[in-house]
């Protein structure tokens, strides 16, 4: 394949779709930066004893 070939444009979109894909791709990167900030904060998770559990009347010891 020639230098030419390669610099050949493969496709052309307009400014409006161009800058609406710019927007998403922002906004993307917004949101992965986010979950990876997310993902390295410490969660704390309570546990809690289920008080509306039913005893086992055959587990009585």
């Amino acid at each position: 394949m020639s230098e030419k070939e390669k610099d050949k444009v493969k496709f052309e979109i307009s400014q409006h779709l161009f800058e609406q894909l710019s927007e998403w791709q922002d906004k993307m990167e917004a949101a992965d930066r986010l979950a990876d900030e997310s993902e390295k904060r410490e969660t704390i998770t309570e546990t809690h004893p289920d008080i509306y559990e039913n005893p086992s009347k055959t587990d009585n010891f």
